[in-house]
């Protein structure tokens, strides 16, 4: 492994917009938007909320998140590091989840990320634990 990326920055500007969407569809509960971030086969382990297994199950998530959150929720993902699977075909992305609670002082906690596979660009086969 290089101490420099080899991801192109094309590949990587799309897996940060992907993140994005991740956290923006998460935060206002836009299913449909979710929905389609999601390959079918993709599994999240959310302590907090529970394990998902398939697309079905991982559109239950941003109505679990809003009403636990009253709406007011927010997720931002940073330090985002992306490096090539063994299979050189797909991405591992690992990154940090600050999320803020939006009470009064807002509660902050971060919690990890981590992509186990990125097919393609515009899904996810996301194994998470947030």
């Amino acid at each position: 492994m290089s101490a420099f990326s080899a991801i192109d920055l094309q590949t990587r500007l799309e897996v940060q917009d992907l993140l994005s969407r991740f956290c923006h569809a998460l935060d206002h509960n836009a299913v449909d938007r979710w929905a389609k971030l999601f390959t079918t086969d993709g599994y999240i382990d959310a302590p907090r909320l529970g394990c998902f297994k398939g697309r079905e199950e991982i559109i239950k998530i941003p109505e679990m998140v809003h009403e636990l959150g009253g709406g007011a929720w927010r997720h931002y993902l940073n330090n985002v590091y992306i490096e090539r699977a063994e299979d050189n075909r797909d991405l591992k992305v690992e990154a940090y989840c600050m999320s803020a609670t939006g009470g009064k002082p807002a509660m902050w906690f971060v919690v990890g990320i981590s992509v186990l596979s990125l097919g393609s660009a515009t899904a996810l086969n996301l194994s998470a634990s947030f």
